[in-house]
């Protein structure tokens, strides 16, 4: 009992361990990582091998998830519900703030946007959020905190398309914008005040991410430009970037692994 035990303790392990790698493992890779011999971490990939969680990759003797742990993913994907997860991060931000806060999803296949879930401010002038109606990242400090952590290829893209924003805006120059992404990425949370995707209104984002670093989303207050707290905004978004924290602990288990 005590051997089937360890057994599968080092198969979750390893199972862990490939899920925050960037790339392929080989036996050495686990051996090292796992503090086993060789010869153990050999027989460890190849039990998971023979049911399916892993797989040789092509000709090299390399291996990554096999379909049996991408039909696991599926399942568990389909289970986690981002909004329900994020909810409480929402209500203590308004509770705090008295701003409005928003959730929002990243769509990596068209480099968008959407709101899934957003809470208003309690003040009397507020702003009311269309939900899932996607826009583009190059706007707004959702969108901006999202971009940040996108490859170079996506930013120079939207770059040279030329684009006006929901609120008819333009991008800045693209050495401006570039510098922008980095100072972004530096601070951790992005701000806008230019009214991009609502009329007169201001906003500051942090990225939510997931295994790998890969970006799921992020959490945004959005603001009446005419209140704008421009000596509280360090702090505010601080307090984004430690409750996105919180959401990505939750979606990945303590395995979120390094942004890109």
């Amino acid at each position: 009992m005590q051997n089937e035990r360890g057994t599968v303790e080092r198969a979750l392990r390893l199972i862990s361990y490939v899920a925050t790698v960037q790339g392929n493992i080989s036996v050495k890779a686990v051996s090292e990582e796992m503090g086993l011999p060789q010869s153990t971490a050999h027989r460890l990939v190849q039990q998971l091998m023979a049911s399916g969680f892993l797989q040789r990759s092509g000709q090299s003797r390399t291996y990554e998830f096999g379909p049996a742990m991408y039909r696991l993913g599926a399942v568990i994907g389909n289970r986690v519900d981002l909004v329900q997860i994020a909810r409480p991060a929402l209500e203590r931000i308004v509770q705090h703030t008295n701003e409005g806060c928003a959730l929002g999803l990243y769509n990596e296949h068209n480099g968008t946007v959407a709101f899934a879930e957003h809470l208003e401010s309690p003040l009397p002038l507020r702003y009311r959020i269309t939900l899932y109606e996607p826009v583009l990242v190059l706007w707004g400090a959702s969108g901006r905190c999202i971009l940040a952590f996108q490859p170079s290829a996506l930013v120079e893209k939207l770059c040279n398309a030329a684009l006006r924003s929901p609120t008819d805006k333009t991008l800045p120059e693209k050495h401006q914008l570039i510098k922008e992404l980095g100072s972004v990425r530096a601070k951790g949370y992005a701000t806008s005040q230019r009214g991009e995707k609502i009329q007169g209104a201001s906003g500051i984002s942090a990225p939510i991410f997931g295994l790998g670093g890969k970006i799921l989303g992020c959490l945004s207050l959005t603001i009446p430009q005419s209140r704008y707290p421009t000596n509280e905004e360090a702090e505010l978004g601080q307090m984004l970037i430690r409750e996105a924290a919180v959401i990505t602990h939750t979606v990945t288990g303590g395995l979120e692994g390094s942004p890109m």
